[in-house]
């Protein structure tokens, strides 16, 4: 079955249109860059509406040799295209100046060798007269569909954006592109930790006892509970011998005094951790200095780098209080400093008195912490050296209430990560029934969700999303879970290239999930490598009380294919590397970036972020590299050191790479 689910997708090509859902396997950019002799990229540089034609600057020539870049191509609407760019009519709106344009030319056909087609914010069909001289007749013919509408013929083929399919050109020219037809994940049955007698809300992934085995954390009003791992997948609930009497909203984890020990804050409540010969626990303190009505109100905490000095601070969300900054004493040891003023976040531009849910992230690169936060319509705000926080001008307008009675607080909890691929940081953001994907253009953020294909393919009650590349296959996917009990969790496979697919609906084996937990929705979300296959899983608290843990299986199916086709051998060769990243100064928001030997960067990773609805996930890197050979892992620590590794990614996902990066 594992071969046969890898030759039988160009069936679907067969099927009625409007079973291809958003995605047509049959005919993807890749197949229109074989099929035709010419393909190039262009910008639009005049439009002469009463000529009814547009010119067309070539600024790329992917394949083929002719037109020249910088050769002026001159477009004419006819036929069915003859009164579209004529004075007063409503033209596309990507068929203006400066606006970039895709051309597929000379199909390899008796008779077709002067057919093209273009692509700006749709496909239009054309002919060549020379290779500078062209007609516009057609848009995209219809067809109708098995519900009786009208269907593009080139639907599922591509409906992103114009430049993302041009830097696709790109990467095929050099033969780079990977823009995966199916979801090539899977996952073994879910793992019931426990049901515990209340809702799961904040969930942790962390290694507590430092055995090198990641363990479990989960939060309920009923009493929190830790689970730790003492061989691989053998958990003991280790709640009593702890000493933890905890009943909390959220959980973090990092050892903020330095000792080696990792110490636990849990909803407002600051707990030191610590080894008395053969006994190992914590113990409340009173470092973090909240009230007990500011306890009442905790919406979700986690630690954060405020300052630089590499001693993990705490960020604290308050129901109607807006957000807190306490800074770390640092050498001197004491109780923490409330800087909320200090930092800005006092102020009403920067959501003072909201409710919401906080991201973490480095959004410009420049080392220090940002946040999303997801109160009024949202709020991307920059750190800048003196610690202040600003807010991001541009920054999209979202809508963050939730359920029939639109309480604020209960979505919006998302991830910075680089989901476009570019080497800069993204940020996904959840909403009630959906989600944005907010590009970081040069600093700016634009949202781009609409040309995310099936990015729109929903759920409800939507809380929380985790970033990570799930399939591993290089591109970061992501992962929402529904508060609701009969919520549906989503998995969002990355094709790249701002294009997403939903995963079990595209799946390319038997079975993605083979649980009810994606089916039974989640309160408490986090992503990592919980038995050290170098595979990236999923921890999930929801409102049945039930801890769950679902392994990824991905790897098991990447077995040798004969005749595999390109995008199979591509994922077949593709290495896996697994960056720890350890201290204990600075790790709590460090950055690792994988870079090539000429400094090129390929992927970058946030270190305590992905902290969802109050959750925590491992020190760690997870990278998956289609391109096998010599890397450099760039560590920098919150501190400001930085420190690189050269490494060696193998040729195939089965050697898993592994750095421990310790400073």
């Amino acid at each position: 079955m594992r071969v046969l689910a890898f030759l039988t997708f160009s069936v679907l090509a067969l099927l009625p249109v409007s079973l291809w859902a958003v995605i047509n396997v049959g005919l993807q950019p890749s197949d229109l860059f074989q099929r035709h002799e010419t393909v190039l990229s262009g910008e639009i540089e005049r439009v002469d509406r009463d000529a009814g034609k547009f010119f067309l600057r070539v600024t790329a020539l992917h394949k083929g040799d002719s037109p020249k870049v910088g050769d002026v191509i001159e477009i004419a609407a006819v036929d069915a295209m003859a009164g579209v760019l004529t004075a007063g009519a409503s033209a596309p709106t990507d068929i203006a100046v400066g606006q970039p344009v895709a051309a597929f030319v000379g199909k390899r056909q008796r008779r077709r060798e002067n057919e093209l087609l273009f692509y700006a914010g749709a496909f239009y069909l054309g002919l060549r007269e020379s290779p500078t001289q062209w007609k516009w007749n057609a848009g995209d013919t219809q067809l109708i569909g098995t519900d009786g509408k009208p269907v593009p013929t080139m639907l599922g083929t591509w409906n992103g954006s114009t430049p993302q399919l041009v830097r696709m050109l790109a990467d095929l020219a050099r033969d780079r592109s990977y823009y995966p037809r199916r979801g090539y994940a899977a996952f073994k049955p879910d793992l019931l930790i426990e049901k515990l007698p209340g809702p799961v809300k904040g969930v942790a992934l962390y290694d507590i006892d430092r055995n090198g085995l990641p363990d479990l954390y989960a939060c309920s009003p009923a009493g929190d509970r830790v689970f730790l791992q003492m061989e691989k997948l053998e958990f003991v609930d280790a709640t009593e011998w702890l000493g933890l009497k905890q009943a909390s909203v959220s959980v973090a984890f990092a050892d903020f005094d330095l000792d080696g020990i990792p110490d636990l804050l849990a909803g407002g409540t600051l707990l030191r951790g610590f080894v008395e010969g053969e006994q190992r626990g914590f113990k409340p303190t009173a470092r973090l200095p909240l009230s007990a009505a500011d306890l009442a109100m905790v919406h979700a905490a986690a630690f954060i780098e405020a300052n630089g000095d590499g001693y993990p601070d705490i960020l604290v969300s308050l129901n109607g209080g807006g957000l807190r900054l306490f800074l770390n004493p640092g050498k001197a040891g004491g109780a923490f400093t409330d800087i909320t003023a200090r930092a800005g976040l006092d102020r009403a531009e920067t959501g003072a008195k909201g409710t919401g849910y906080f991201t973490l992230g480095d959004w410009n690169g420049d080392g220090l912490t940002d946040l999303y936060y997801a109160a009024g319509s949202g709020l991307l705000l920059i750190q800048d050296k003196a610690g202040r926080f600003t807010p991001q001008p541009g920054a999209p307008k979202l809508r963050f209430l939730s359920g029939e009675d639109e309480k604020p607080g209960f979505t919006g909890a998302g991830a910075f990560t680089p989901i476009l691929g570019t080497g800069r940081t993204d940020l996904i953001v959840p909403v009630e029934n959906g989600w944005h994907v907010i590009e970081n253009r040069a600093g700016q953020p634009v949202d781009v969700t609409e040309h995310g294909n099936e990015i729109s393919e929903g759920s409800f009650l939507h809380i929380a999303t985790v970033a990570a590349d799930l399939n591993l296959d290089g591109h970061v996917d992501f992962y929402t879970v529904s508060r609701a009990k009969n919520g549906h969790n989503r998995f969002i496979i990355n094709r790249g290239y701002g294009s997403f697919m939903l995963g079990d609906v595209h799946r390319a084996y038997e079975h993605m999930f083979q649980g009810p937990a994606q089916e039974l929705g989640g309160w408490g979300l986090a992503a990592g490598d919980a038995n050290g296959d170098g595979q990236p899983d999923l921890l999930i608290g929801n409102e049945h009380g039930h801890l769950v843990l679902i392994l990824n299986d991905t790897l098991a199916f990447r077995q040798p294919v004969e005749n595999a086709t390109d995008e199979i051998a591509r994922m077949l060769k593709t290495g896996v590397l697994v960056v720890t990243v350890d201290g204990p100064l600075g790790v709590v928001g460090a950055t690792v970036r994988l870079e090539t030997t000429a400094g090129e960067v390929r992927d970058v990773r946030f270190i305590g972020g992905n902290n969802a609805s109050g959750c925590r996930s491992p020190d760690e890197a997870i990278f998956a590299v289609r391109e096998p050979g010599s890397y450099v892992v760039r560590v920098r620590h919150a501190d400001g050191h930085e420190r690189t590794w050269p490494v060696e990614i193998g040729a195939a996902s089965s050697a898993i790479g592994r750095l421990k990066a310790v400073r």
